[in-house]
């Protein structure tokens, strides 16, 4: 009986492709965080979003990150001639099972105050909380 020598480069080969199959396996199971799409929004009225009020109008709204928080970003609509003032609110996030296909904001009246409580935003898996 012949005993084949296997090339010392084997365990190197073999042990590559176990940490391979490990990070395929557990890239698997994390979940990457889609942020960044813009969403449009309309208030009717006054909107109260953490300690901001945000007068009616159209916005289009964006999250983005500074440092560790999270902050979205309100942007009015120009009216024509004149500078739109951004206004930025951190906020929380909760990771959704996938992408949301239609954008959605949810609120409640707190007295005669409307508070914003989440924006959900399009091709986003993250819903952003208030």
């Amino acid at each position: 009986m012949r005993v084949r020598r296997l090339p010392s480069m084997c365990p190197v080969v073999v042990l590559g492709l176990v940490l391979a199959c490990a990070s395929a396996a557990a890239a698997e199971n994390d979940q990457v965080m889609k942020i960044g799409k813009r969403g449009q929004v309309n208030f009717d009225a006054e909107v109260k979003v953490g300690e901001v009020t945000l007068k009616p109008g159209q916005y289009t709204v964006q999250c983005r990150r500074d440092g560790s928080d999270h902050v979205m970003r309100f942007t009015p609509a120009r009216a024509r001639g004149s500078a739109a003032e951004t206004t930025e609110v951190k906020c929380g996030k909760e990771m959704l099972p996938r992408k949301v296909s239609a954008g959605s904001v949810h609120s409640h009246k707190d007295g005669d105050v409307v508070r914003l409580t989440r924006i959900e935003i399009a091709g986003e898996n993250v819903a952003h909380v208030f």
